[in-house]
């Protein structure tokens, strides 16, 4: 706090509640630490935060925190950028790829393929993540026409 009154801050209280109730919880007690890492947060809920310092002579003003809504620290990627096709054969063809520009805040730990026939429903190509910016894809069948 800007002012302490006169006496070092002791311990901090961060309480939070959901903005369609009034009831606050206490998240952390018990600290000086100015940093929290508050659990349990239901992703989509809107929260207010509030924090009050505590000295030898009591417990001062809440500051409150402006609405914030829960959700995971980092976001999906962005798409790749368009594929291009190479090494066609009769049965078989090569998909490669460039990384997105926008990695949601994460490192990009794999991409999936999908593959479909013009009028058709898009199927995984790949069981598990592939972390090269290429694929070979075989069992495709010859004068059909695919979209990657």
């Amino acid at each position: 706090p800007k002012d302490d009154g006169g006496s070092p801050v002791i311990n901090y209280i961060i309480e939070k509640r959901e903005t369609k109730k009034e009831t606050w919880g206490v998240v952390s007690s018990g600290s000086t630490s100015t940093q929290v890492k508050i659990p349990r947060l239901q992703k989509g809920c809107e929260y207010i935060m509030r924090v009050r310092a505590e000295n030898k002579i009591g417990i001062g003003e809440p500051l409150e925190s402006k609405p914030t809504v829960a959700k995971y620290m980092f976001d999906v990627p962005g798409p790749p950028t368009k594929p291009a096709i190479f090494d066609i054969t009769e049965n078989a063809v090569t998909v490669s790829w460039g990384i997105p520009k926008y990695d949601g805040g994460s490192p990009i730990i794999g991409y999936i393929m999908e593959r479909r026939e013009t009028t058709g429903k898009w199927i995984r190509v790949n069981k598990t993540p592939v972390l090269d910016l290429k694929m070979r894809t075989v069992g495709l069948f010859e004068g059909n026409v695919y979209e990657f």
